[in-house]
C-alpha cells in the first residue's frame, strides 16, 4: 500500500510539475522561394503577478497583432538593449490566470546569401545559407518571454516552454525544429519536458540515425561512424565523471556558413558544425566541448558578471579533461597558445560580461579550471561546481561566489588565499607546468 502511495504521490508531483510549465503552441509558415517566415503563436499556462509581460522577438520579424483571449491589447517596444531582436511590453488589462491565452501573430523575412557571401553570420541571425534556413533559439525566432530582472546578458535570457508546432514549407525537403528526426512539411513538432533551447532548420537537408546521435547532412557514412562513436565516448565518460545522466540522443547538423571564424555552436541538444566541410582533425576537441555544454549551459545555469567563465571556461576545462583522458594530442596546441598568451585578466575585476574576452573564457579560464583541480583535486572540483552554480541565480559577483564555495567545500583558507593570489590575481606560468608533465607521460 504504500509504494502504491509513494507512486500515486510521485506521478502527482510529475503531473503538476508539467502543468507549472509555460506552453508555446504555434502555426509556422516557410518559403524560402519568398523568404518569409510567418507565424501564429499562442503562449499558456504563465500568470506573472505584475501587469505587464515582456517577450523579445527578433528584429527582421514584426508584430501584426497581440490579442488576450479573443481581444487585442496595445504592445509597445521597449528601448531595452537586445542582440539582433527587439524586446516588446504588453500592458495587461488585468492579472493573466493560468487560463489565459496570449496570441502573438508575427510577419517575418530573412535573407537568402549567395554562396560565400555571409561573413558575419553568428548565432543569432536567422539565415538561409546554401538553401538551408537556420534559426537558433538566440536568434528569437519565436516569442521568447523575458524579465530585466534576468541576471543575464540579453541574449541570454530565454524563457523555457512545452512546445506543439506545426511548421509547414513547401519548398523544403526536411525541417527540424527542437529535437529527434527531421519530418516532412506539415508536421507537429511537439515537447513535453520544458526547454529554453527550441532549435528551427528548414531546407534543403538529409538526414540518417545512428546509434547515439542523429546526423544533419553528414553524406559520410565513414565519418558518421567516426561521430557516433565519439558521442558514446563522450557521453560515457562525462557520466561516470558526473554521475549526471547525459541525452540518449544528440542532434549533429552540419549547416556550412561562411564566417571563417566560427565553428559552431550548440542548442542543446543541437550540435551545430558552420565549417565548409567535416574532417578529422580537431573533431573530439570540438565535440567533447560541446557536449559539456549539456551539463554547462543546462544542468549548470550560467549567470553573474562572469557569466562568460561559468558558461564556456567550464565547458572547455570538461574537454580538456576528456581529451587528457583520451586524445591528449590534442591539448599541445591549445597549451603552447596558453603559454604565449596575453589574454590573462583579473576575474576580481570583471565589471560587465563581455569584459571576460573570447580569448580568455576558451584558453585561460580553462587552464585555470585545471590548475585548481591540480590543487584541490577531481572530488572537490566537482563539489565546486555542485555548490558555485546554485549561487549565481542571485550574485552579480560570480567571482565572490566562487571563492565562498571554496570555502564553504573545506578548502582550507591558506589554499583559497595560495589560489587567489597564483592562479587569479596574477599569471605565473610555472604553476600551470603540470600540464606538460601530463602531456610528456602520455608518450612513454
Amino acid at each position: 500500500m504504500k509504494k502504491i502511495l509513494s507512486i500515486c504521490f510521485c506521478l502527482l508531483i510529475t503531473t503538476l510539475g508539467a502543468a507549472q510549465s509555460t506552453h508555446l503552441e504555434g502555426d509556422v509558415n516557410i518559403s524560402l522561394n519568398n523568404r518569409e517566415l510567418n507565424s501564429d503563436f499562442w503562449i499558456t499556462n504563465y500568470a506573472p503577478e505584475q501587469m505587464t509581460i515582456s517577450f523579445m522577438l527578433n528584429s527582421d520579424i514584426k508584430i501584426k497583432a497581440v490579442t488576450l483571449n479573443t481581444g487585442k491589447i496595445a504592445t509597445e517596444k521597449t528601448k531595452t538593449s537586445c542582440y539582433d531582436c527587439h524586446v516588446y511590453e504588453v500592458k495587461l488589462p488585468r492579472k493573466l490566470t493560468l487560463s489565459d491565452t496570449i496570441g502573438i501573430q508575427t510577419k517575418g523575412s530573412f535573407k537568402s546569401f549567395k554562396a560565400g557571401t555571409n561573413k558575419k553570420d553568428y548565432k543569432g541571425k536567422i539565415a538561409n545559407n546554401y538553401g538551408i534556413l537556420r534559426a537558433s533559439e538566440q536568434a528569437k525566432w519565436y516569442p521568447v518571454l523575458t524579465s530585466e530582472e534576468d541576471n543575464l546578458p540579453s541574449f541570454a535570457r530565454k524563457h523555457a516552454y512545452t512546445y506543439s508546432l506545426k511548421v509547414n514549407c513547401a519548398d523544403c525537403k526536411g525541417i527540424y525544429v527542437g529535437a529527434g528526426v527531421p519530418q516532412k512539411s506539415g508536421s507537429l513538432f511537439v515537447a513535453k519536458r520544458a526547454t529554453k533551447d527550441i532549435m528551427l532548420i528548414a531546407g534543403d537537408i538529409s538526414w540518417t540515425e545512428g546509434s547515439n546521435a542523429i546526423f544533419i547532412n553528414v553524406a559520410d557514412e565513414k565519418m558518421r561512424g567516426k561521430l557516433d562513436g565519439l558521442f558514446s565516448s563522450i557521453a560515457a565518460y562525462y557520466e561516470k565523471l558526473t554521475q549526471i545522466e547525459m541525452p540518449t540522443k544528440y542532434v549533429l547538423a552540419h549547416l556550412p556558413s561562411d564566417n571563417k571564424r566560427w565553428g559552431g555552436f550548440m542548442t542543446y541538444p543541437t550540435i551545430v558544425s558552420v565549417r565548409k566541410s567535416f574532417g578529422n582533425r580537431g573533431l573530439a576537441a570540438y565535440l567533447s566541448h560541446e557536449v559539456a555544454h549539456y551539463l554547462f549551459g543546462d544542468v549548470y545555469q550560467a549567470e553573474s558578471n562572469l557569466f562568460w567563465f561559468y558558461l564556456e571556461s567550464f565547458a572547455e576545462y570538461f574537454s580538456y579533461k576528456y581529451l587528457l583522458e583520451h586524445e591528449p594530442d590534442a591539448m599541445h596546441s591549445d597549451y603552447k597558445r596558453f603559454k604565449n598568451s596575453q589574454a590573462f585578466i583579473r576575474l576580481d575585476q570583471v565589471n560587465t560580461f563581455n569584459d571576460v574576452s573570447g580569448s580568455y573564457r576558451y584558453l585561460i579560464g580553462p587552464f585555470q579550471l585545471l590548475a585548481l583541480e591540480e590543487r584541490i583535486g577531481e572530488a572537490k572540483m566537482l563539489e565546486l561546481i555542485k555548490t558555485v552554480y546554485p549561487k549565481l541565480a542571485t550574485s552579480k559577483d560570480g567571482y565572490k561566489a566562487l571563492i565562498d564555495s571554496l570555502a564553504e567545500i573545506g578548502i582550507a583558507k591558506e589554499t583559497i588565499d595560495e589560489v587567489e593570489e597564483k592562479l587569479f590575481k596574477a599569471f605565473h606560468i610555472e604553476e600551470y607546468q603540470f600540464v606538460e608533465t601530463l602531456l610528456r607521460a602520455d608518450k612513454k
